[in-house]
């Protein structure tokens, strides 16, 4: 069971640290004392769900936190490319509906064209990009949530790399770590932000954390622009699925070459006794 920290306003001082709260006025916390708390949380405990709807703001007092990202077997690709293509064949097979339903008056010599994408669905696709934020992107893996296994004890040679994310049965939740946070870090500040500026959900695990917890709509409230353009600005929103899967795919066939090396060093000396 989580226990409640000891609250006094010297806790806050760790703030200090974080830029964004050299342009929001911190007083205003010591002066409503409700507005925050300090809790403990014991290891392996969920504190955030989804990041885009947390009602807090939280700054690691001290012990550490992981950034975790849930990757659902058969889940919807988010990868632009994927995304336009498959608008084309939503098209291309509703045309055919059409077709062998007799609706259809297009030419034959045109039957195999397809009919051009709507103009609103592509300038919405066209905005959709992600640009790589700098914060260092740690690939250790979850599997049912007994814990963290390094992705190199899965990736065995032969073995295809969805088996390697989610089971030989592809049917198991993948739980990708993007961020350890120690004392003074925080998270949840994009929640402050827009919906639509948001950017990917992520959640938060405690690995045995005291943790200031900072009203949303409290924070909100005396938040100006310029405080939202650096909440922007410092804390980039984490990367979008198909950005993670590239990553691991890559760490993947990292690890099977290594494999594949040393198999064929040590091959060498067997190959020379035969000689």
């Amino acid at each position: 069971m989580n226990e409640m920290g000891a609250k006094d306003a010297a806790s806050l001082d760790i703030c200090k640290r974080n830029t964004v709260f050299n342009h929001w006025p911190l007083e205003k916390l010591k002066k409503n004392p409700y507005s925050w708390n300090v809790q403990n949380y014991r290891e392996g405990t969920l504190v955030v769900k989804d990041s885009s709807q947390c009602d807090w703001v939280y700054i690691i007092k001290s012990g550490s936190c992981k950034v975790i990202k849930c990757i659902r077997p058969y889940q919807d690709d988010d990868d632009p490319d994927v995304m336009r293509k498959l608008l084309a064949r939503e098209a291309r097979e509703k045309l055919l509906q059409r077709m062998s339903a007799g609706h259809s008056r297009t030419p034959p010599s045109r039957e195999r064209n397809l009919p051009p994408v709507n103009s609103t669905s592509m300038s919405l696709m066209n905005k959709i990009f992600f640009t790589a934020p700098s914060r260092p992107q740690t690939c250790s893996t979850l599997t049912n949530g007994r814990g963290v296994s390094s992705l190199r004890s899965r990736s065995r040679p032969g073995s295809s790399f969805m088996s390697s994310i989610h089971g030989d049965e592809r049917d198991q939740t993948a739980y990708v770590a993007l961020d350890v946070l120690g004392h003074g870090d925080s998270f949840g500040f994009r929640s402050i932000l827009p919906t639509e500026q948001r950017g990917p959900s992520v959640s938060l695990v405690s690995c045995g954390a005291e943790i200031i917890q900072i009203n949303r709509k409290f924070f909100r409230k005396f938040a100006d622009e310029t405080t939202c353009s650096l909440i922007d600005m410092q804390f980039p929103p984490f990367p979008k699925r198909h950005v993670i899967m590239g990553q691991l795919r890559q760490l993947h066939q990292w690890e099977v070459y290594k494999r594949q090396t040393i198999d064929q060093i040590q091959m060498v000396p067997l190959f020379h006794d035969k000689l």
